[in-house]
């Protein structure tokens, strides 16, 4: 539990910091003239002290105990980064109406602490263990919430994806039946780059594959070299789909094997460096369908909750009873129009597609057993389950990986695009000491 955790405080220090602290002077007759703090960067109209700075780098060296790191000054800055790009995300989305609730930090406390099957006061004493007070913890989880809604925003419009997109997605990816171990180095190359910049990332680029190949360790290369968000976690991706891999990298991947690192290639945002770690074949998607009838009774505004319950369990006992006939009932009393029409039968279909309370409740039928009346968010049901089967559903699952791959492609294009823009036209002053 220690490590999750090391790993989760981590990653809340890398993005937010905690609130300056001051610290006694005691006795000490130079106290007065001694500042207690001071200012390691300006932000637009805010500031970042160094005791935030410091509470993130002492995170830093205890995740990465017992490993060698880069030199101070290079993880110094690194951070330092992350802080000032999540401050300016802040802003931004404050000046936007951005909002996150009490109930929401709460909830997303809950959820942590689910994850890592403990109770909140468990949470609460680890966090406490690990150095920060959890008043603190709890406004950095906020922090990174709200930046994460902001850019849910930005990333928005970026939604659609049409069949032929997948279609093109799945031709370009014929190994989509395997998954790769990857990580990556980024030199980064700002918008409208000069030549001279450009000259420079390439140079950079070359230089550090170059130490790579004579040795050079890839994942304390990244730490100190990358640009990227993953940076600190030594350019590591993990594990991915070939249909999650950009298409601008998917054929250099193809064309490795696992250890070997690519030379630099120039790409969205700079020049990359790629290493496969492992590649492996992806096992098939296995999953159980249903085949189910159902009879949907949605409460309206001549229609009580009560009254719409009280009718489905009216039904339900006409058709337990032999009186009257699912299919029949459901033709002339389901509000759902669609399976209502075919008798109430659904045909078959995987987990989710109904809903998670759908597939609670039929998790606990055998075939032909009609279900106790139950509530969803569209209203009353009974439902009879008819059968079940194991389905390979790979090629549909493939199509709806695409299909996300996609989407989280135009996401992360447009968000790393809004991140570079923030940070360029930001009033940010880094007042690191050298």
């Amino acid at each position: 539990m220690q490590k999750t955790f090391a790993t989760l405080i981590l990653g809340i220090a890398l993005t937010t910091g905690a609130h300056a602290q001051t610290t006694d002077q005691g006795s000490n007759p130079d106290a007065g003239l001694t500042p207690i703090d001071h200012i390691v960067a300006v932000v637009n109209d805010d500031v970042i002290l160094r005791s935030e700075l410091d509470d993130a780098l002492e995170r830093v060296h205890r995740q990465f105990q017992g490993r060698q790191l880069p030199p101070e000054n290079v993880v110094e800055k690194q951070v330092l980064d992350r802080l000032v790009l999540l401050k300016l995300q802040v802003q931004t989305a404050e000046q936007n109406g951005v909002r996150v609730s009490d109930g929401d930090v709460d909830q997303a406390l809950q959820h942590m602490a689910s994850q890592n099957n403990i109770t909140m006061q468990q949470l609460r004493d680890t966090i406490t263990n690990e150095g920060l007070s959890f008043a603190e913890f709890r406004d950095n989880i906020h922090d990174q919430l709200v930046a994460e809604h902001m850019r849910d925003r930005v990333a928005q419009d970026r939604s659609d994806v049409s069949e032929s997109e997948i279609d093109i997605q799945l031709e370009q990816q014929p190994d989509s039946d395997r998954e790769y171990h990857l990580a990556t180095i980024l030199v980064t190359v700002p918008d409208a780059a000069s030549p001279q910049q450009l000259k420079q990332a390439q140079s950079k680029a070359e230089r550090v594959y170059n130490e790579i190949e004579q040795g050079r360790d890839f994942s304390q290369a990244a730490i100190a070299e990358s640009g990227a968000q993953n940076a600190l976690q030594g350019g590591d991706l993990g594990w991915r789909r070939a249909e999650e891999i950009p298409s601008q990298f998917s054929e250099l991947v193809r064309s490795l094997k696992p250890g070997e690192v690519a030379r630099p290639i120039r790409a969205t945002g700079g020049f990359y460096i790629l290493k496969l770690v492992d590649s492996r074949k992806a096992p098939p998607v296995m999953v159980t369908e249903k085949r189910a009838r159902h009879i949907l009774i949605r409460p309206d505004e001549l229609k009580s909750d009560q009254q719409a319950y009280e009718q489905i369990v009216n039904i339900r006992k006409k058709i337990v009873s032999g009186e009257a006939d699912f299919e029949e009932m459901a033709k002339q009393h389901s509000a759902d129009l669609v399976t209502g029409a075919k008798g109430g039968n659904t045909g078959w279909f995987g987990p989710g597609e109904y809903g998670s309370r759908f597939d609670e409740v039929l998790a606990g039928l055998e075939p032909g057993e009609i279900s106790q009346p139950f509530r969803s968010e569209a209203g009353w049901h009974i439902v009879q389950l008819l059968d079940r089967r194991q389905a390979d559903v790979t090629e549909k699952r493939k199509r709806e990986r695409a299909r996300q791959a996609i989407l989280e492609r135009k996401r992360e294009e447009e968000i790393e695009t809004w991140l570079r823009q923030l940070r360029a036209q930001a009033y940010v002053d880094e007042r690191l000491e050298g």
